[in-house]
């Protein structure tokens, strides 16, 4: 193995990316967001913005209401 210094890291794969972080940025604690015929396994959106809440310090809380789910920032 040989360590290398000064190589640039490509930009992370997938979505979480800039969209959810400005979503979560824009949201007030008691505002919510719904995400509308989310799967049973499939809450990859939903994640998404609990996980840029959490790396700009904030919280949320997500609840499966009819026809989606809503996620609220808490905190």
């Amino acid at each position: 193995m040989i360590i290398e210094r000064g190589i640039a890291m490509p930009p992370a794969r997938g979505r979480m990316t800039q969209e959810a972080i400005a979503i979560a940025r824009q949201m007030r604690v008691g505002d919510s967001v719904f995400f509308e015929n989310v799967l049973k396994n499939n809450h990859k959106d939903v994640q998404r913005l609990i996980h840029a809440g959490k790396l700009l310090e904030q919280k949320h809380t997500a609840r499966q209401v009819e026809g989606g789910v809503r996620v609220w920032r808490i905190q």
